[in-house]
């Protein structure tokens, strides 16, 4: 897909589209600042984000000042704990789940590759 050349196009409509370019190139230089200011912390969310600078989205990473973690999604609700030792386990990381609605569904543990594993209920089940 070829650029089209702005150069034809109406003087006001040239306008606008570079105020709409640098408008665009300074929301984008923004937020790689704000992104790149953020205090790491051991929880991040990875987000796929187009900013145009490339075809395709590029990674952006939001760090989380916390260290539990709950997820709800499809009827599963996934909690995520840091743990520090004490007296029943070392450093880790502690996971559970179960139903968002209580009842008798189920909630499956299913690995899936190589130290990964993926959590459904029964009625997502094929």
């Amino acid at each position: 897909m070829s650029t089209p050349n702005i150069s034809t196009l109406p003087k006001w409509a040239q306008a606008h589209i570079n105020h709409l370019q640098m408008e665009r190139n300074t929301a984008v230089r923004e937020l790689r600042a704000w992104s790149d200011s953020q205090t790491e912390s051991p929880v991040s969310i990875t987000e796929y984000v187009c900013l145009g600078e490339q075809s395709g989205p590029s990674y952006m990473e939001r760090y989380v000042q916390t260290r539990r973690l709950k997820i709800n999604w499809h009827g599963i609700e996934l909690r995520v704990a840091l743990s520090e030792q004490d007296s029943q386990h070392e450093n880790g990381i502690d996971l559970s789940w179960s139903p968002v609605v209580a009842g008798n569904q189920m909630v499956a543990l299913i690995p899936t590759s190589y130290q990964s594993a993926a959590l459904i209920t029964k009625e997502n089940m094929r």
